[in-house]
């Protein structure tokens, strides 16, 4: 296994393939943990267990989270305080306004940094909480319609998709 860093700041995970990394695609996120990898792993397995397909396994420093057959790798490869910034956010897609509603009940950890649908959890790392179905409004509403629910998504912390229906 060797992390390496580019020039851009970005982390790179190269290891050679074994049983259980066979089955992960060439390229996954990596999260650095800064010590706290096995901590964050079990964290989110039990944040998300009920919301989606969750699988997790442990391969020598580092371990694998599985998110509806989305790995992402934990790895402590610095130490000492986290460093996290909104560089590194996750988008998480909702199906329903209940779903999204159980990420500011508990999992949001920052209250002042939400807005339009994004949060902090308490390691730091920043998430989009979004609805699936608006993926496709940018092709199947008129682009007035559409200014007009971004419009009104900047003015929300919490995405409501009622708000968002009663435009279109």
């Amino acid at each position: 296994m060797t992390i390496v860093e580019d020039r851009f700041g970005v982390h790179w995970l190269f290891v050679m393939e074994s049983d259980q990394t066979k089955q992960l695609p060439k390229i996954c996120p990596l999260v650095d943990a800064y010590g706290k990898a096995k901590e964050m792993c079990d964290y989110y397995q039990g944040e998300f267990a009920a919301k989606t397909d969750v699988t997790s396994f442990e391969h020598n420093q580092w371990y694998v989270l599985e998110l509806d057959n989305t790995p992402i790798i934990f790895a402590d490869i610095s130490h000492g305080p986290s460093r996290y910034t909104g560089a590194l956010s996750l988008l998480y897609l909702c199906e329903n306004q209940q779903e999204i509603d159980s990420f500011y009940q508990g999992f949001s950890a920052e209250v002042e940094s939400e807005q339009c649908g994004w949060i902090v959890d308490k390691y730091g790392i920043s998430w989009q909480i979004f609805p699936r179905m608006f993926l496709d409004f940018a092709q199947k509403l008129s682009p007035a319609t559409y200014q007009k629910i971004n419009q009104q998504i900047l003015t929300m912390k919490k995405i409501e998709i009622a708000q968002i229906e009663q435009l279109i």
